[in-house]
Formats: structure tokens, C-alpha cells, sequence
């Protein structure tokens, strides 16, 4: 069955869109994973969660080592007055 002027238009439409739609999907997945050995966002997010780790460890240690020695305790005293 062959198909008419008006099914064959319908569907260069879709082919049409569906081109679109490939061409903004590259554009989106370049954006996530970069192009050509480059960072993209993927790799941004993963960066910062690592430094925002190493920050959160570097302050709980940096608070052991002043609770430990008692700066912080003797700090808290002196602000509540009991100094």
C-alpha cells in the first residue's frame, strides 16, 4: 500500500523531529560528560564532592586535636564564665 502526499510529510515531519531531538541529546551529553577528554559537569559535581569530603575531615580532625588539648574546652568555660 503506498502511502499519500500527506503521510509521507507526516512522517518527514517526525524524521525531521527525531533529528532534533539526536542533535540536542549530543549537546546534553557533551555538557554532562565533556568533549574531547575535557571535564564536563559529571566531573565538576565529582571534584567538588571530593574537596567538600576532605574539608569535612580536615574540621572534625582540627576538632579532635582542639578538644584534645583543651582549647575549646577552656574557651567554652571562659565564655560561660567559669573562667
Amino acid at each position: 500500500m503506498a502511502l499519500t502526499r500527506e503521510e509521507k510529510d507526516i512522517l518527514k515531519d517526525i524524521r525531521d523531529k527525531q533529528d532534533d531531538i539526536r542533535q540536542e541529546q549530543t549537546v546534553l551529553h557533551t555538557l554532562l560528560l565533556g568533549a574531547n577528554g575535557a571535564e564536563g559537569l559529571v566531573d565538576e559535581v565529582k571534584s567538588l564532592a571530593r574537596g567538600h569530603g576532605r574539608l569535612k575531615r580536615n574540621f572534625w580532625m582540627l576538632t579532635g586535636i582542639l578538644v584534645g588539648s583543651g582549647i575549646i574546652g577552656t574557651g567554652y568555660g571562659i565564655l560561660n564564665g567559669g573562667g
